[in-house]
């Protein structure tokens, strides 16, 4: 799972929150946010700039509204 912080709410949806990585190894941002986004075998730092730029994308944000995005590994139980 990854951790999945940007400090403002996006088309109103709060970018804050472990986000379990599927079996495919993609990642669900969910519908208003573009969707699942492929992070195997990506650093935690690649897996932050392709969701960096799958949110400038789908919500038309600019490089500097997501400047703040952090994507961390989660702990696992």
């Amino acid at each position: 799972s990854l951790f999945i912080n940007l400090p403002l709410a996006v088309k109103d949806v709060d970018v804050n929150g472990i986000y379990p990585v599927e079996p495919d190894g993609t990642v669900n941002l969910g519908p208003q946010l573009g969707g699942s986004i492929r992070v195997a075998d990506l650093s935690t730092e690649e897996a932050r700039q392709q969701i960096e730029q799958r949110l400038q994308r789908a919500a038309g944000l600019k490089a500097e509204a997501t400047r703040n995005l952090t994507v961390s590994l989660a702990a696992s139980a």
